[in-house]
């Protein structure tokens, strides 16, 4: 899991990615980082890239579209967030090169 870069990503219990700067809170208090990225589109593009877009709007993004991995979270495994970041870092290998 790399976290030394300027833009982490983050996933909830229910497999909500969401991305912030480092230094900066979770959105919701709650969701873990699992790896980072150097810029905030590169984190769009991995979001776009793994995630799954969502439909309906999510209640603290009115209007965004939003995206999870609720089929690699368990939420009663906080292992399974590593199984998430092993995802996110072979996919940003991808658009960095």
């Amino acid at each position: 899991m790399n976290l030394d870069r300027d833009i982490l990503i983050d996933c909830c219990a229910d497999g909500t990615l969401t991305y912030r700067p480092k230094g900066q809170g979770s959105f919701n208090g709650a969701a873990l980082p699992v790896t980072s990225v150097d810029t905030e589109e590169q984190a769009e593009q991995l979001l776009v890239l793994v995630g799954k877009a969502q439909i309906g709007e999510h209640p603290q993004w009115p209007g965004k579209i939003w995206y999870a991995v609720p089929h690699l979270v368990n939420p009663d495994d906080v292992g399974s967030l590593a199984v998430v970041s092993e995802v996110l870092e072979s996919a940003y290998e991808r658009i960095a090169s």
